[in-house]
């Protein structure tokens, strides 16, 4: 009986396989970084943005799957009872998990898109790992993907050319310089994604977290994203208020 339930498997390899997964996750991470900020034509850098994305979302789950299978074969008794009474409790999280790999694979579902969700219409204003923000007149609501695919989603045509929005801004960086309203001016009128004809309106908050807002066009709504990206990347929080 021994011989069919025991493994050549140790904590050694579990903490070797960590290692190169995490390793390999944070490489994908610089590249994206990387990706984000390079002076590339705009169909270019968004090949490669998008294309490290999918190879994240891809990652992710996998990378989850082969650290649980050799976690069940250090001790395949223990081990997988421990699993199956941690998949019961966590259903529903699992769930979402792996089907918002598969909605996030979507290159239509990304921040700024208007999304209708059942009966529910509204622009996305946040992706996260288990659903994502949708925001319109009533507020600000959080779907879930297994709702999603549940009920049903569609990409909503009205306004997918030029995209009117208005950001808070969290000033977020360790230095502060150069003041918020001054970098957010340079990155914002620089970035490839404003429509040149309606330059941005800035308004900086005298507070203590150094917040402002920002309302702007951009070209199209897809380069929400990838002005988000970019500010974050610089050390600034966003916030979609409206569309």
């Amino acid at each position: 009986m021994e011989r069919y339930t025991s493994f050549d498997y140790t904590w050694g390899d579990l903490l070797t396989l960590t290692i190169v997964l995490l390793g390999l996750f944070f490489l994908l991470r610089i590249f994206l970084r990387i990706a984000v900020n390079i002076s590339l034509g705009g169909v270019i850098r968004a090949f490669f943005i998008r294309g490290i994305k999918l190879i994240l979302l891809i990652y992710e789950p996998l990378a989850l799957v082969l650290l649980l299978g050799l976690f069940v074969m250090i001790s395949p008794w223990v081990h997988g009872i421990i699993i199956a009474i941690v998949l019961l409790g966590t259903t529903g999280q699992i769930r979402n998990f792996f089907e918002g790999s598969v909605i996030l694979s979507d290159p239509k579902v990304i921040v700024g898109a208007p999304l209708v969700i059942g009966n529910t219409r509204g622009n996305v204003t946040k992706l996260g790992r288990l659903g994502l923000y949708l925001r319109n007149q009533k507020g600000l609501h959080f779907v879930n993907y297994a709702t999603m695919l549940r009920k049903g989603y569609t990409h909503s045509t009205e306004h997918t050319s030029k995209g009117h929005y208005q950001l808070s801004v969290l000033d977020d960086r360790k230095d502060k310089k150069p003041p918020i309203g001054t970098a957010l001016e340079q990155l914002i009128s620089t970035s490839p994604y404003i429509e040149a004809a309606d330059q941005p309106y800035i308004r900086v908050h005298k507070t203590e977290d150094n917040r402002a807002i920002v309302r702007l066009t951009v070209r199209n709504i897809e380069h929400l994203e990838d002005l988000t990206a970019l500010l974050q990347d610089q050390g600034f929080k966003i916030d979609i208020l409206n569309t």
